[in-house]
């Protein structure tokens, strides 16, 4: 297969393997987004065959990986949702989720789908995790019950988006009732990953490739929460820093891991001097075309010289 940068949509759908990472650099990243997006409405080939409109050359994604028609499977639908939650593109994934979520009937039995339709269940876990990173990039940061100094450039913000969190939590599509009420979504959204992370299929193997997914947006995840934090409070209690970074005290990762430093009142205070990593993958740079940028410029500095010399001549 091409690079995921340069990969057609003929070439996309032609493997049954899923996409083996989605710590790659944003551009492939959105690029593998946007095929997903086209396979997702790309017809299925029985369907085709149905009305009688393929050929050999039709771009027809197969029953196998498409996101529609009676036989089509989650994997890709579960990809996207996966590349959406690293991109930080949270509408998007409550809209995908929109678009392609069962209805239950009122005796509890999907509409189109079997309880045993194992892709349609990864990609139902996943969403399950992404509605809270959904809700904590509205303003889930902000928690009721804080020991925290919130900073005074963002106690407005917190009011307002407090009140945003009401209206999505009341759409149809958002569930929270079952879960504590007093948890800050950071928190609910990195339990989900981690359930997502380790949840078995009946055969007893993990849930491929959610928990490939779930293991690597964990750490995207909670390094946003964490920026999140530096950017919201001046000070932080040590136990709410744990609970909203889903952390326990035996865990190896810190507190000074993450940036933050003790003061002499016991509270956690950013550390100024640590400079946070951004969680994307660095681009990948193309040295031959630098290389060949360079000639260029040097080739152009040459004829200038070259005329300035048959001016001043």
């Amino acid at each position: 297969m091409s690079s995921s940068q340069y990969i057609t949509l003929d070439e996309f759908n032609s493997t049954d393997n899923p996409v083996p990472t989605i710590l790659v650099p944003k551009s492939h990243a959105q690029r593998l987004v946007e095929l997903c997006e086209l396979s997702e409405q790309t017809p299925t080939k029985s369907f085709l065959d149905f009305i009688g409109m393929n050929d050999n050359g039709s771009a027809a994604a197969d029953d196998k990986t498409n996101g529609s028609g009676d036989e089509s499977t989650a994997k890709v639908l579960v990809t996207q949702m996966a590349l959406l939650l690293y991109l930080g593109e949270y509408t998007n994934a409550r809209h995908l989720w929109r678009r392609q979520r069962k209805e239950i009937s009122s005796s509890g039995a999907a509409a189109s789908t079997t309880n045993d339709d194992l892709d349609y269940t990864q990609l139902e876990l996943l969403w399950n995790a992404a509605k809270y990173c959904y809700l904590w990039s509205t303003g889930g940061i902000h928690s009721l019950a804080s020991n925290s100094v919130v900073s005074s450039s963002t106690a407005a913000a917190a009011a307002e988006s407090n009140g945003m969190m009401e209206v999505e939590q009341s759409s149809s599509d958002i569930d929270t009732s079952g879960d504590d009420a007093t948890l800050p979504f950071s928190t609910l959204a990195l339990r989900a990953l981690e359930t997502c992370a380790s949840k078995k299929a009946a055969n007893d193997q993990l849930m491929e490739p959610l928990s490939t997914y779930s293991k690597e947006l964990l750490g995207v995840f909670r390094s946003r929460v964490n920026k999140g934090l530096h950017e919201s409070f001046d000070k932080l209690d040590q136990n709410e820093f744990l609970l909203r970074m889903n952390l326990t005290a035996q865990d190896e990762q810190g507190a000074e891991s993450f940036g933050w430093k003790l003061d002499d009142g016991g509270y956690l205070v950013s550390n100024v001097d640590v400079v946070l990593d951004d969680v994307m993958v660095d681009e990948e740079y193309n040295v031959d075309a630098m290389k060949e940028g360079k000639d260029c410029i040097g080739k152009l500095t040459d004829i200038v010289m070259f005329l300035e010399g048959k001016m001043n001549a």
